[in-house]
């Protein structure tokens, strides 16, 4: 029996030994003066519990732009915590409001910032639980001064763990809630520094033995956990096993073929997908008529975005590389077709790039790997209690129609070039072509897949940067003149105006004439100035409201029955989400948080949401970064899956969220930005994690029952 094999079947066989280290407790609530804390937006008061333990009561003002909650410090009359001897640090925090919190931590040095010389942590609290929040700092190691990463976030040290921290200078333990827009209450337990530090293995003493890092598999090569591969026969016993697995337990007993609730109320089947609020909640409805809750998973794919991780100026790094016409391995070579990531672009190489996830596909799964992963992929949705593929998931996967999924429409078409958008810049929505580029584009993706019964609905684009309500209007004015968006504007200020010297009058400027006001490409002064303002505002509002009505118009000319879905939200103005909700069947946001209990769109229209993304990543496992939310431990993480997914089944407006996603990132970064997070439902091996498969295995189990018990009416 491999020892992969045998960790299946017994989980904890392969536990980490650590030297044995008691806890510390390094804050008591029944000590001091609660008045003496600092405190940003909340009161604090003690409270002894009927047991008789002392407790911190801390009550948040309603504070959307603030992160309201309390400062711990040293009580012992030190300025720091010395926590050299520890892994992590841990709060006991109970949520004493009615409804589904999310608490954080951050853990400070000095010159802490929210990112730089502090780690974060978090958790969902449902109404009268008690939860152990733990920040895990692990910063003991660091590499020599000549060892220099590339092409890796979070590591400057070249080390896992958060960035510049001293374990032996912790200023205070921060607690709080982010961005409250009602009251919430909860209380701080005894905060305690556990978990011995672990051993700093030989290898990272030395820059000359800490490369190669990464072995053949793509995984970290200076640390062992349970799930780690070692030959290609533990890749062969996870597939067997996990296939007998997946045969024990299919698709929960309560679902119809979509993975909606058979045993629920019978609704209108219209042969698609649609939404509908029922008992005072969102919902979407599967073609049958079933009430569906869309729980799903990004980037399905038998290999990794961006074509892997970078080589070049970093051979060095990978402990083994096939030949670049290896017969077996060659397909998972790529090269960028422009330079790429900070490093590269200032070097000007356009990366070779390798996808360990592929290869590790191909040892798995063998010549018919495409195949064989398609069919395992769409036989492990449902037996972890998933339903849906969610976003840039393979085509060749999603298009077995054996699983509903979402698709994102993707196209050419021009640019607004005073635009500085994060990903693109924004479309020019006044090209005549503009409608009909998506509708070409669209029609190649889709093929005679349009119109699918499987398909719940498509995004057009992803995380577009809006800005404020003048924000596209203002690029506009940045543009050249022969820039459509902004002859636009000329013409509507001129109909407004008619006179330069008025519009001059209005906004403060000095044109000599309309023809001048297209090759100015300066913003005027809009608080000094409110016409500018208001003139911009109306602009802004022109542009998103066509943005919005002819992907509409595009989308349905191609695939009638499928729902839009919008641009998936990243950062977002009450203006744009109003617009949106005139022409969107649902509106998407990707919220990495630890609750969506209380999101809610910044405008008030009553619209169903879908979140496009959230993910959680663990410090237990070899990375050099948890992901945008982070947590401990794999436990914790289950854990932070399955409180996610419940906050997001008590929100009324919420209709389904979407893990990101499948596969782990490559420890050594995906070549285009670096990001290498472990976030996956698999690593880099496809290897499942199992804690967090079964958490969401539980959630598929009792999703409709507990979104009926548990989730809020609409007010």
């Amino acid at each position: 029996m491999t020892r992969l094999f045998q960790f299946l079947l017994f989980p904890g066989v392969l536990s980490f030994a650590l030297s044995a280290v008691e806890p510390r407790l390094l804050f008591d609530p029944a000590c001091g003066n609660p008045d003496d804390l600092a405190r940003n937006r909340c009161t604090v008061e003690r409270v002894v519990r009927e047991d008789g333990k002392a407790v911190l009561r801390v009550e948040t003002e309603p504070a959307p732009e603030w992160w309201p909650g309390v400062n711990l410090a040293p009580q012992d009359g030190s300025d720091a915590w010395n926590l050299a001897e520890y892994d992590l640090i841990a709060v006991d925090v109970k949520n004493i409001s009615d409804v589904q919190i999310a608490v954080e931590t951050q853990l400070d040095n000095d010159g802490a910032d929210g990112d730089r010389f502090c780690v974060k942590s978090g958790a969902a609290i449902n109404p009268g639980e008690t939860v152990t929040i733990r920040t895990h700092f692990n910063c003991d190691a660091r590499l020599p001064e000549e060892v220099k990463l590339i092409g890796v976030r979070n590591s400057p040290d070249g080390l896992p763990g958060p960035r510049n921290l001293d374990p032996e200078k912790f200023r205070r333990l921060r607690v709080f809630i982010s961005g409250p827009a009602e009251k919430y209450r909860f209380e701080i337990g005894d905060v305690r520094a556990e978990d011995a530090r672990r051993p700093l293995p030989d290898a990272l003493r030395s820059a000359a033995t800490f490369f190669p890092l990464i072995d053949r598999y793509g995984q970290y090569i200076h640390a062992q956990w349970p799930e780690k591969i070692h030959s290609d026969s533990d890749l062969a016993a996870a597939r067997q096993h996990e296939a007998a697995a997946i045969d024990a337990r299919p698709a929960p007993a309560s679902w119809d073929r979509y993975g909606g609730w058979a045993d629920g109320p019978q609704l209108e089947a219209t042969g698609f997908f649609r939404t509908e609020k029922y008992d005072g909640k969102w919902f979407l409805v599967d073609p049958e008529g079933k009430l569906f809750f869309s729980n799903g998973v990004c980037c399905v794919s038998y290999k990794v975005d961006a074509g892997g991780t970078a080589l070049d100026h970093r051979e060095n790094y990978f402990q083994w590389l096939p030949e670049k016409n290896d017969p077996r391995f060659g397909v998972c070579f790529s090269q960028h077709p422009a330079p790429v990531f900070e490093y590269y672009k200032r070097e000007n190489i356009k990366p070779r790039t390798f996808d360990f996830y592929r290869a590790n596909i191909i040892r798995k799964y063998g010549d018919d790997y495409l195949n064989q992963y398609a069919t395992t992929s769409a036989r492990r949705l449902p037996a972890w209690g998933m339903n849906t593929f969610g976003n840039w998931s393979d085509a060749g996967i999603i298009f077995q129609k054996k699983i509903p999924y979402v698709m994102t429409v993707y196209f050419n078409s021009p640019r607004l070039e005073g635009h500085d958008g994060y990903w693109e810049k924004f479309w020019e929505v006044f090209d005549p072509a503009f409608g009909e580029n998506i509708i070409r584009d669209f029609r190649k993706v889709v093929g005679d897949n349009a119109n699918d019964p499987m398909c719940i609905g498509y995004f057009i684009d992803n995380e577009i940067t809006w800005g404020n309500q003048t924000a596209i209007a203002a690029a506009a004015l940045r543009s050249p003149a022969t820039q459509l968006s902004k002859i636009e504007l000329r013409n509507d200020l001129r109909k407004k105006y008619a006179d330069i010297a008025k519009l001059n009058s209005a906004w403060g400027t000095n044109y000599t004439s309309w023809d001048e006001f297209l090759k100015e490409t300066t913003v005027p002064d809009l608080k000094e100035h409110p016409a500018a303002e208001t003139d911009l505002t109306a602009f802004n509002e022109k542009v998103i409201d066509r943005y919005f009505r002819i992907c509409r118009e595009s989308l349905k000319a191609v695939s009638p029955g499928n729902m839009y879905l919008g641009c998936r939200f990243a950062g977002v103005n009450p203006m744009v989400e109003r617009i949106a909700a005139k022409y969107c069947d649902a509106v998407s946001y990707n919220v990495y948080s630890f609750s969506p209990a209380r999101f809610k769109a910044d405008s008030e229209v009553d619209l169903p949401i879908i979140i496009g993304e959230f993910h959680m990543g663990a410090w237990d496992r070899a990375g050099f970064h948890t992901g945008l939310k982070g947590v401990a431990s794999q436990a914790d993480r289950a854990r932070a899956y399955e409180r996610y997914m419940e906050g997001a089944l008590r929100n009324p407006r919420i209709i389904g969220a979407h893990w990101f996603a499948w596969n782990d990132q490559p420890v050594t970064g995906r070549s285009f930005d670096g990001e290498n997070y472990p976030i996956g439902l698999v690593d880099i091996t496809d290897t499942p994690y199992p804690k967090l498969t079964e958490a969401a295995r539980r959630i598929g189990e009792k999703m409709y029952e507990y979104r009926l018990k548990y989730g809020e009416r609409m007010k």
